[in-house]
């Protein structure tokens, strides 16, 4: 790439972490969702700004993914628990 070649970035719409480095999915300005790309942190320092925006919005530390999903979980199956010892007093009264 020429020093010509500068691609404005319009928003970040991803972030992963690609053969152990942190990467965001990049939308370039004037560019499709097709043309996105993962670019490592490193290749984004003239846009910091958009990284800690989007890092803030959607990686809040009380809400991350997997906390969620783990709250979800242990919910489930305290319910299913739940549900098994009613079902398991209404035999019994069922029986008695």
């Amino acid at each position: 790439m020429s020093k010509q070649d500068v691609y404005q970035v319009s928003c970040l719409v991803g972030r992963s972490v690609l053969h152990g480095q942190l990467h965001y999915r990049v939308r370039w300005q004037g560019y499709s969702s097709l043309q996105d790309t993962w670019e490592p942190l490193s290749h984004l320092s003239d846009v910091f700004h958009l990284v800690t925006e989007y890092d803030q919005c959607t990686y809040l530390p009380s809400s991350t993914p997997s906390a969620n999903i783990d709250a979800v979980q242990r919910g489930k199956r305290a319910r299913e628990r739940e549900a098994a010892v009613t079902m398991q007093k209404r035999v019994k009264k069922l029986i008695h």
